[in-house]
């Protein structure tokens, strides 16, 4: 049996945890302080890093669905960067601290946009490695 997942399942396995980290922008991040606050209160410009992660999403998962793209665009390299400015971003504020006490929402977050750009890089180092055996056959 092959564990491994296909480059499909790769890229929808992204696209869901970018669709993950939008949902925790929204819901309360419990943490050792008494106040609760959601990742809208807590991040910076939470726009940005909502409209970064609805993209990402998108373009991962348009292959997933069969949707062309033109020749030029390759879809994991493409959305991997895409995904990256919300994982760096919400890294950013994750080693900052900044008073939010190391919150459970800030923990998921940052784990889900990790995810959100490992798993696309899988996939496009999947492609380059099967394109570099292919040529070696020619």
């Amino acid at each position: 049996m092959n564990a491994s997942l296909s480059r499909s399942q790769l890229l929808s396995a992204a696209a869901a945890a970018c669709g993950l980290f939008v949902l925790t922008l929204f819901v309360p991040w419990f943490g050792s302080g008494s106040a609760e606050i959601t990742g809208e209160e807590a991040l910076p410009s939470y726009w940005l890093f909502l409209l970064f992660a609805i993209a990402a999403g998108v373009l991962l998962m348009s292959e997933s669905l069969g949707f062309e793209m033109p020749a030029w665009f390759r879809t994991a390299p493409h959305g991997a960067m895409v995904a990256a400015f919300p994982f760096v971003m919400t890294l950013a504020l994750f080693l900052e601290g900044g008073g939010l006490d190391r919150r459970l929402g800030l923990f998921a977050a940052l784990a889900l946009s990790g995810l959100a750009v490992v798993l696309p890089v899988l996939a496009w180092r999947a492609e380059s490695q099967s394109a570099r055996a292919s040529a070696r056959v020619r």
